[in-house]
């Protein structure tokens, strides 16, 4: 496991497959947990952002996303 600090920035590339129906709206969940397994830091997002709703997602298409988002204080603070 890798420490992270406050005013860290965090970067990851997430790879989605649509499947072979259509998809509804859905939303990414990013969580980051500190050692003992309880979430310190929880959002919410579209999986390959705004611009690019799962609705229009092709099925049998693959989606890869960067996301990177930064550790706020008050997330350590919590931990």
């Amino acid at each position: 496991a890798n420490a992270v600090a406050v005013g860290d920035q965090l970067a990851f590339t997430s790879l989605w497959f649509a499947g072979d129906q259509a998809l509804p709206s859905l939303t990414a969940i990013v969580e980051l947990s500190d050692p003992s397994g309880q979430a310190i830091f929880r959002e919410s997002r579209l999986p390959a952002g705004p611009d690019y709703p799962t609705e229009q997602w092709a099925p049998g298409t693959y989606v890869r996303y960067p996301f990177s988002l930064t550790l706020p204080p008050w997330a350590v603070e919590a931990a």
